[in-house]
């Protein structure tokens, strides 16, 4: 009994000092969080902001054959890489150059304006692309004053006045001077282009027009040509 007393303490006392020896190593082995937050964080580069650029843009909706306006010319910025070929960078020359071109088609409200839809004046077959059948285009000569002093674009319908004096000395001077209507609710198709013989070649000084080109009949053209 001795004997098997002996064995089953030695049995114990080595169980005891196996499983402290465990116990030592789990002690000395990190946390496995730890190991997890010693290992190396992959860096991950932000991708670099793109350039940006402003392109113009419809600022409304524009019909086919309609011709643009100032306030029909709106910007947008967008990313340089996304800017469709054709497009135009937003300036005060380009937006002037914009003005009184021909939409090739319908715009829509914050479209980019592209330079394959916009027929300007000047180029080849402007005036056969405006131009409504049998109607013709007939080119004045303004001043500030009769221009309305920049007032007037492509696209808006004016009257035309002629002013003239009757040299009478019976007359007094405010008497001299009359004036009658030429042209009723005529459609201005350009502004400062040389698009038919008889047009001032060249724009004016400052922002004052010099020529304005109307679309007329046949007998109209020849009213204001009188």
């Amino acid at each position: 009994c001795i004997m098997v007393l002996r064995i089953v303490l030695f049995a114990m006392m080595a169980l005891g000092l196996g499983g402290f020896g465990v116990v030592a190593w789990i002690a000395t082995k990190p946390p496995v969080e730890a190991v997890a937050s010693q290992a190396p964080v992959p860096v991950v580069e932000e991708p670099k902001p793109q350039p940006k650029v402003h392109v113009l843009v419809a600022a409304r909706s524009v019909r086919a054959g309609a011709l643009l306006k100032p306030e029909e010319i709106a910007t947008l910025e967008v990313d340089q890489s996304a800017v469709p070929d054709g497009a135009t960078v937003d300036s005060a020359a380009n937006r002037s150059g914009l003005v009184g071109a021909m939409v090739r088609r319908a715009i829509t409200s914050g479209e980019i304006l592209l330079a394959s839809e916009m027929m300007r004046p000047g180029d080849h077959g402007f005036l056969a692309a405006v131009l409504t059948a049998g109607m013709r285009a007939v080119t004045i000569g303004v001043d500030a004053i009769t221009g309305t002093a920049g007032l007037i674009w492509p696209g808006d319908r004016v009257d035309v006045i002629m002013t003239y004096t009757i040299e009478d000395p019976k007359l007094s001077l405010g008497q001299r001077v009359a004036a009658r209507t030429v042209l009723y609710n005529v459609r201005v198709i350009a502004i400062d282009q040389q698009l038919v013989q008889g047009a001032l070649p060249g724009g004016a000084e400052g922002n004052t027009a010099r020529t304005v080109t109307m679309e007329v009949t046949s007998e109209q053209a020849q009213r204001v040509q009188i």
